[in-house]
């Protein structure tokens, strides 16, 4: 009874559209993830965004990423257009206890041929995010774990994007 449960639920996911991806099989097998371009202040960000965009790639997709054009099969092009950091609320010993980053990124993704499979232009992320206010607590530290929540969450976003892209393009 279990197994023709699960065989009924399996064609009826499959029924709606759901499908999963293989990448290993694919067409597309290697990323280069070109180095994230920035201006001159923000380039800790764009450094950890490449980090992390190679992280998340690897667990999200299964491809193979690498940071030069030596051999791949598409090319992620990133430029982080702007970033700021804004206090929004501090405790009564002034001390920030409510930060908001927002960044704004152009996305580019190309085959070996240069022709773009999908692009973001002008992506702006804003989110808000809680430092704690506690005596002792070290400020940094919770800034740069707030700092890579937002950026994780961006990577997360554009992998999730251009691998609902490649899925529409290997069906066609």
């Amino acid at each position: 009874m279990r197994n023709w449960l699960f065989g009924l639920y399996f064609i009826g996911l499959l029924g709606c559209g759901y499908h999963t991806l293989n990448w290993a099989h694919g067409q597309w097998r290697v990323l280069w993830i070109d180095t994230v371009q920035s201006e001159g202040t923000h380039r800790k960000q764009a450094t950890r965004l490449e980090q992390l965009l190679h992280e998340r790639t690897q667990a999200g997709t299964g491809m193979k990423t690498v940071r030069s054009g030596t051999s791949y099969d598409l090319k992620l092009s990133t430029r982080l257009k702007s970033y700021s950091e804004q206090v929004l609320a501090t405790d009564v010993d002034g001390r920030t206890k409510r930060l908001q980053f927002f960044m704004v990124f152009d996305f580019e993704l190309k085959d070996l041929e240069g022709k773009v499979l999908w692009s973001l232009p002008d992506y702006a992320y804003s989110d808000q995010y809680e430092l704690s206010t506690q005596v002792g607590a070290p400020f940094r530290d919770d800034l740069v774990t707030s700092q890579d929540t937002a950026l994780r969450n961006v990577a997360d976003l554009v992998i999730a994007n251009f691998s609902m892209a490649l899925a529409k393009r290997s069906q066609e």
